[in-house]
């Protein structure tokens, strides 16, 4: 007689199921997605680059640095080294200067695999025209408070170095002593070639609430940026003004998107008037999300508006290039 088959008790039946779930359940939430190039300098088109610079890519995700390593070339082939600032940015810096008024071209090919084994969208080439010679050694004084300091220790250095710039923190206190701070900042100065003042604003120095309450805010947090460009002017220095860092949805409302929307657009005002002595870094376009708060992967949680470790590689990949272009 053909022996029946074991039948399987109703419990462990269950347990079956419960598996079968979670293996599904796991299998859905597998990372399929192909990683991107989301910033890549010198830009594509790029003329009169430096002979000095270095190539800078960030990608959208973690990616397996080796592959990275392996898929990317340059033409005319050019020995360097790879410096990788995070999983997700990475800078290659040429053993010598780059030829002058040559063209090259740069690609990461597809290849490349992010963490999970997924392969690079297609991007690039990236081609750009060096110039006659290279860009000189810049300081940047970095002058901030809690996010300005956070950004140090993401870089885990101070002064930090990197390529020609060295960045060099300095605290300032809180409003209404800001400026004064500011200013015995600058008269501290032992200045050197291509000075450089970076300014700005905490997220806790705006508010909302109300029309009358964002508007009297705007207007003072106006006034300090004035005072700091006359006084860092007045010293000869460039500035780089910093503009609003966005909050986490929980503290933000209406008034206080429009504040820091306002705002933005007074610092671009303010640029305008001052050609070649003030720029703009958009920190806000960086950590921003559609709504104005600031995006949930940049957060350090859902009730702390200071930027997490993704946030500030995301800023690092916008401001090199930035600085690179303005100085």
């Amino acid at each position: 007689m053909r022996p029946q088959a074991a039948s399987l008790k109703p419990q462990a039946w269950g347990v079956v199921l419960i598996c079968t779930l979670l293996l599904v359940f796991a299998c859905r939430q597998a990372d399929t997605t192909r990683p991107d190039i989301v910033a890549a300098y010198p830009t594509n088109g790029a003329t009169g680059v430096p002979t000095n610079t270095q190539i800078r890519i960030a990608f959208s995700e973690a990616m397996d640095t080796a592959s990275v390593e392996a898929a990317f070339s340059i033409t005319p082939v050019t020995a360097g080294e790879f410096d990788w600032f995070s999983d997700s940015l990475f800078y290659w810096k040429p053993d010598t200067l780059l030829a002058v008024q040559t063209a090259y071209t740069f690609v990461v090919d597809t290849t490349a695999v992010d963490v999970a084994g997924n392969r690079l969208e297609p991007a690039g080439p990236f081609q750009f025209n060096t110039g006659d010679t290279s860009a000189p050694p810049a300081m940047v004084y970095m002058l901030g408070r809690s996010v300005m300091a956070g950004w140090f220790s993401h870089w885990g250095a101070d002064p930090f170095i990197n390529g020609r710039f060295t960045l060099e923190y300095h605290v300032v206190q809180s409003p209404p002593e800001i400026v004064a701070s500011v200013q015995a900042i600058i008269d501290s100065l032992l200045l050197c070639d291509q000075p450089i003042i970076f300014f700005k604003l905490c997220f806790v120095d705006f508010v909302g609430g109300d029309s009358l309450s964002a508007q009297e805010n705007l207007d003072r947090n106006v006034n300090y940026v004035d005072s700091v460009y006359a006084a860092a002017s007045n010293r000869g220095l460039k500035m780089i003004a910093g503009n609003a860092l966005p909050q986490v949805a929980s503290a933000t409302d209406e008034w206080l998107v429009w504040n820091h929307r306002a705002y933005n657009q007074k610092l671009l005002t303010l640029a305008s008037q001052h050609p070649g002595t003030l720029q703009v870094f958009d920190m806000y376009s960086v950590l921003a999300d559609s709504a104005g708060n600031l995006d949930p992967a940049y957060a350090t949680n859902s009730g702390d508006s200071h930027p997490n470790e993704a946030g500030y590689a995301a800023l690092d990949a916008a401001f090199f290039p930035f600085l690179e272009q303005h100085y």
